[in-house]
């Protein structure tokens, strides 16, 4: 851990709790359609660890540890959020949660290319995430609005 700048500790701190609250809402949700692209969701967030985590050389389990620490309020109050979401099994607002999420996600990956790095291939690495965020984004987006016109229409 020693070594990361703290607006990519920042970026894996929130890439960890979307991919959490992907698992979480992917086995709440009574939408089939939903639960799948959830579970594809937090699989592609985990990837996103492994791919950073490969570059800085960390242990994603003895990572996740601190990660936890470090995000722990955070993490309570997304549970809190989600659970009273999911508790009344509303997929519009859990894909509403989820697009402030990935908005959050596409700051922090701003933060991390507009402070300055040096490494070509984390630039890369870091643009490629973030190309790939805004288009869960743009998928979400997607989903709620065939969600809303499946009930409506």
């Amino acid at each position: 851990m020693k070594g990361i700048n703290p607006n990519i500790q920042n970026l894996i701190d929130k890439i960890k709790l979307a991919e959490e609250i992907y698992n979480r809402a992917s086995s709440r949700s009574h939408n089939q359609p939903m639960r799948d692209q959830f579970k594809t969701l937090a699989k592609r967030k985990n990837r996103f660890l492994q791919e950073i985590a490969d570059q800085f050389e960390l242990d994603l389990g003895k990572h996740n540890l601190k990660i936890s620490e470090r995000i722990e309020l955070e993490w309570e109050k997304a549970e809190i959020e989600v659970n009273h979401i999911l508790i009344h099994r509303n997929e519009r607002d859990i894909l509403k949660y989820c697009i402030k999420r990935e908005e959050e996600l596409v700051d922090s990956y701003e933060k991390v290319l507009n402070n300055g790095l040096k490494n070509d291939f984390l630039i890369a690495l870091f643009k490629s995430q973030l190309e790939d965020t805004l288009r869960i984004l743009n998928e979400l987006n997607q989903t709620i609005e065939a969600y809303e016109f499946e009930k409506n229409g």
